[in-house]
């Protein structure tokens, strides 16, 4: 009975010191405004360990992605690819192709992209030597990258623009290349102030037209640089700040019509295979299709993984719109809100309260509660396909966003978490094996911060992360 009592005791001791921090926090920083939510359960059993203003909505930033990735894992299966594909509508006559060039997809966020083995030049250069083999010269027709409507302008209605320039926002479609992103390269001044170089663009559209407002300034200020792109427009508004002494400085956005580039892209790809392109209208006849290629991405076991380990918008909100094709609806993010909803109300969890409006957790309008993402984490950790989600799930002081926490290597690989940060809110969900082996699931989340606060919330959270294996001692 004494060494009953002694578990029990340390178990609350543990969960009354942690309540104790988290309060403590919200006190200490003088913001009225400030919110500290937490949530903890056992995946085994259900049970909730701690709570704290586990009710709240707050924004869960890209945390939302282990809703995403959970959801499409489910939904669609581990062995899951998306498909783009290379197709001709008409006949060879004489080394002219009597119709189109066509390039369909269902979304695939992957294709070319530069974390692939075959980045777009590579794949744009296959298939222009697969036509080449098949003896085309010329294409009477047109190269096609059809978008729906929905698919060209469904974008969230509360995304902010200064976003959906930069590379996290690009919008994923039906076929999409490079992640939908350029790299543009500065080349910086000797002093601050000075106007700033623009070297290189990759992938370009000579059709841009850039407008460079660039600074430089001082050292160790690091990328200061806002891009400001419209879908469909070919302005590049590019405002901000680079170091001084930087001659090749990346900077990424987002490619503002990313199947007109790809069809310029292509057409560039055949003319070095000679093959002309003469652009006359030509009917589309359906029946008479004949795919050529076809470019298969990762399963999504592993593409679910590259999401969460590196937090990749575009990924996120692919799957999101894979989740509406694969349920029969078109592929925009006001269904995904409602059929995620939907989907998880028949597991239990009710979000009808909340706004998920997107996949990535880009929007700033998302709101979710930290004892509704610990409902949703413990559910997959109960189900059969759950390993396959756990090594989706960054583990802290090893993988992408969350490798330099821990720097002391305590928590010996027992955490996996995925990090979020949004305006003023900073968060971390996942899982964690305590020292005896019991896995438990948690949300922690600090929003509403002051700027000045930045700091000491990361550190603040970082501590608790790092200690979670702790639990139960």
């Amino acid at each position: 009975m004494k060494i009953f009592c002694f578990v029990i005791l340390q178990f609350l001791s543990y969960k009354d010191n942690l309540l104790k921090q988290l309060a403590d926090f919200q006190e200490s920083t003088g913001s009225n405004q400030l919110t500290v939510s937490a949530s903890i359960r056992n995946i085994t059993d259900n049970r909730v360990f701690l709570e704290y203003n586990q009710g709240l909505a707050i924004s869960p930033a890209s945390t939302q992605k282990l809703i995403t990735t959970s959801t499409a894992l489910m939904s669609l299966g581990e062995n899951f690819t998306f498909q783009t594909h290379l197709q001709i509508d008409g006949p060879v006559i004489n080394n002219t192709l009597r119709g189109n060039v066509i390039i369909t997809g269902n979304g695939d966020p992957t294709f070319g992209s530069p974390r692939n083995s075959r980045p777009i030049d590579t794949l744009l250069n296959e298939w222009s030597w697969q036509l080449k083999k098949m003896g085309i010269h010329k294409i009477e027709g047109k190269i096609i990258v059809p978008e729906s409507e929905f698919e060209t302008y469904d974008i969230p209605d509360n995304w902010l623009w200064g976003d959906m320039g930069n590379y996290y926002g690009a919008i994923p479609l039906n076929v999409n290349l490079n992640e939908n992103y350029f790299t543009v390269f500065f080349k910086s001044g000797i002093k601050t102030g000075e106007p700033v170089e623009i070297i290189n663009f990759k992938p370009f559209d000579k059709d841009w037209k850039i407008i460079n407002q660039v600074k430089s300034a001082e050292r160790g200020t690091g990328d200061q640089v806002r891009i400001f792109t419209s879908p469909l427009s070919n302005t590049i508004l590019l405002k901000g700040t680079i170091p001084v002494g930087s001659p090749a400085f990346p900077v990424k956005g987002s490619i503002p019509n990313p199947p007109d580039l790809l069809q310029k892209l292509f057409r560039n790809a055949l003319l070095e295979r000679s093959i002309l392109v003469e652009d006359k209208t030509m009917n589309l006849v359906l029946s008479e299709r004949k795919i050529i290629a076809t470019v298969n991405s990762v399963p999504l076991r592993d593409l679910i993984a590259e999401c969460n380990f590196y937090s990749i918008n575009i990924y996120a909100d692919a799957l999101a719109k894979a989740v509406c094709r694969a349920s029969g609806v078109a592929p925009t993010f006001e269904n995904y809100e409602k059929l995620l909803k939907d989907f998880w109300l028949m597991k239990g969890v009710d979000l009808s309260n909340f706004e998920l409006e997107d996949g990535s957790g880009l929007s700033p309008n998302n709101f979710i509660s930290s004892d509704k993402m610990t409902a949703i984490l413990q559910y997959i950790g109960s189900q059969p396909n759950f390993p396959v989600f756990f090594r989706a799930v960054p583990v802290v002081g090893k993988h992408g966003t969350v490798a330099m926490l821990d720097k002391k290597k305590k928590t010996g690989g027992l955490v996996h978490a995925k990090s979020g940060s949004i305006s003023k809110t900073r968060t971390y969900a996942g899982y964690f094996n305590n020292k005896e082996g019991n896995l438990f699931c948690f949300m922690f989340n600090i929003s509403r911060y002051p700027s000045n606060k930045e700091g000491e919330v990361k550190a603040f959270l970082e501590n608790i992360l790092v200690n979670l294996i702790d639990l139960n001692q």
